[in-house]
């Protein structure tokens, strides 16, 4: 305990790390910068095959050029931070118990935080959005999860080009276990995610035979989709955006009672987002009631500092899903 700062740096940490949902491994490009404001990825856009004629080799000529692009996202890397007062009286008991637990909290804001940003993005940039049972607009949903409209959007991201965030989970020799196919993914809020259970071909993560593979808060598979259930998406439910004109909203979740609450999924293919950091990642801020608790020392402080950006990469492989709920 002669450098408090270190037990409390990893305390933080261990909070912000702790069951990331967006930030999950091989979901993002993750990159780390030193000593920069701005950040850049690039990738070679894919080209059509063409005519096969345009690629046949003469005698000891080379076929015409092929040309490509590059296509170029830009992030700016912003500041966030926050903190609280430790009072005097909190930390007479056990002044180190106090501050630990202060950070901790502190350390489960930051991982909010952080896990809202990536969220936003997605929410903001995509360029393909399914209304639940092909409804024109928002105004007229009133329909839950269906398979046919997995399958839709199934097609738009391999249309697209969204290469499949997972690979095959093969059978294995379990009893009652199944192989998933090699499925995109797609985050939805816990009461879409009991319409998902609903589904006639939804197999349960318990059902794989492999259920390792799972990622954080998946719960099962559906044409095409691994399905992921996390409460950060309920800050992005519409609520009263479906009409009730003309329709029905019984058995369905109305806050108003008059008009159905629409939730919002997002379905993403590989590398749809970029998530960067400036090198030295999250750090966190103790300063005791000497440095910063006034002439009679009645506090300390306790917060964290992080400088990050997410960008699309491709708002084509990012599609959002808007539904009604039942109730």
């Amino acid at each position: 305990m002669l450098n408090p700062n270190e037990v409390y740096q990893q305390t933080l940490l261990k909070a912000v790390k702790y069951n990331s949902v967006f930030e999950q491994k091989g979901l993002v490009l993750g990159t780390n910068i030193t000593g920069h404001e701005l950040v850049r990825w690039f990738r070679v856009n894919r080209v059509a095959p063409g005519d096969p004629g345009d690629q046949e080799l003469g005698e000891g000529t080379n076929p015409t050029e092929t040309a490509m692009s590059i296509e170029k996202v830009t992030g700016t890397i912003k500041w966030y931070g926050a903190f609280t007062k430790i009072t005097s009286a909190a930390k007479q008991i056990d002044p180190v118990k106090a501050t630990a637990q202060f950070t901790k909290v502190m350390g489960e804001m930051a991982r909010e935080t952080r896990e809202n940003i990536i969220r936003d993005e997605y929410l903001s940039n995509s360029t393909n959005i399914r209304n639940a049972n092909g409804v024109a607009a928002v105004t007229d949903i009133v329909a839950s999860v269906s398979e046919a409209d997995l399958r839709n959007m199934f097609r738009t991201m391999e249309k697209a080009g969204a290469e499949k965030i997972t690979q095959i989970v093969k059978a294995g020799a379990g009893n009652n276990t199944y192989p998933i196919e090699a499925c995109y993914l797609m985050y939805c809020t816990p009461d879409q995610a009991m319409d998902f259970r609903a589904l006639t071909n939804f197999k349960k993560t318990a059902e794989y035979s492999n259920p390792d593979v799972a990622f954080e808060g998946e719960i099962g598979a559906c044409q095409g989709w691994r399905i992921i259930s996390t409460n950060l998406l309920t800050a992005s439910v519409l609520p009263g955006s479906a009409a009730a004109g003309g329709h029905s909203i019984t058995g369905k979740q109305s806050t108003d009672s008059t008009h159905c609450d629409v939730h919002r999924a997002i379905g993403i293919g590989k590398e749809a987002l970029g998530v960067a950091n400036l090198d030295g990642g999250i750090q966190s801020i103790v300063k005791s009631e000497e440095q910063i608790g006034g002439a009679l020392n009645q506090y300390s402080t306790t917060g964290y500092k992080m400088a990050m950006c997410a960008e699309t990469f491709n708002a084509n492989w990012v599609v959002l899903y808007r539904t009604a709920v039942s109730s």
